[in-house]
């Protein structure tokens, strides 16, 4: 019995160094072995959207876009509507979500419509596929090109969005919006340097998946819309936009000065 159990430890222990290096080390190097790509490398490359992930993660390229050939196969049905003047194409999406969507678009001024995405599509804003499954984060997410690609880019919502009570799909849009319109007059960038205190406080207290500057104008650019348009009832009349913890004075002042500008 002894001698029996020496044989199958020298089997074992020749089989363990039997392996060559390379498989020994495959399993826990899989991902530090690839190379980190940078939004410019990822655009010289001739990647039509190069997208940001991390640090460590680097820059990944995007090939699908809404102009590809059968793409209602992996984006959903798609339906057209104008708000504005301007074109939007909606994806895997029923009438209601629809109306809701064009609801919310149709009272932005000129100048913020223009830059939101002319794609809208429901599904997993974690992944991009349009099929759900019921674990995950609810919630919303958008594409955004390093170099900027219209074909290429979207506004993702989870469809449970517009279902769950807990949910408001107004405040979830008008947030992916704010973003699209930061990238597009640069707002976060331009006035960090007058208000980089109002910035780092309010971003120690934000609870987003994301702690970018570009945050905090998405945050405005969502309650002011929300407040002046869809405002708070208290005894049957609508409470007037205040500044609030959550929307401070001086972020309220940067949306409406900003507006103004552009009207």
């Amino acid at each position: 019995m002894i001698w029996l159990l020496i044989i199958i430890a020298f089997i074992t222990w020749g089989d363990l160094f039997s392996q060559t290096p390379s498989t020994r080390r495959r399993s826990g190097r899989s991902a530090a072995a690839r190379p980190i790509v940078t939004n410019e490398e990822c655009v010289a490359g001739g990647c039509p959207c190069c997208i940001f992930l991390s640090r460590r993660s680097g820059t990944v390229c995007k090939s699908d876009h809404s102009e590809m050939e059968e793409v209602e196969t992996s984006w959903g049905t798609q339906v057209t509507t104008v708000v504005g003047g301007k074109t939007f194409k909606i994806f895997n999406a029923n009438g209601a979500t629809v109306a809701k969507i064009e609801e919310i678009l149709s009272v932005l001024p000129p100048a913020y419509l223009d830059a939101v995405p002319g794609n809208f599509r429901i599904g997993n804003p974690r992944n991009g596929n349009k099929n759900v499954t019921a674990e995950g984060t609810v919630g919303g997410g958008s594409r955004r090109c390093f170099v900027k690609n219209i074909e290429y880019e979207y506004i993702i919502l989870h469809p449970e969005v517009f279902t769950r009570r807990s949910e408001d799909p107004i405040l979830t849009i008008l947030h992916e919006i704010g973003h699209f319109v930061d990238r597009e007059y640069g707002l976060s960038q331009s006035l960090l340097s007058e208000h980089s205190d109002h910035f780092r406080t309010y971003l120690a207290s934000y609870h987003g998946d994301s702690r970018g500057n570009d945050e905090v104008i998405a945050q405005g650019i969502m309650y002011y819309f929300k407040g002046t348009y869809w405002p708070r009832m208290r005894r049957g009349e609508p409470v007037p936009l205040r500044a609030t913890t959550r929307f401070p004075q001086w972020l309220m002042d940067i949306i409406v000065n900003d507006i103004n500008s552009r009207s």
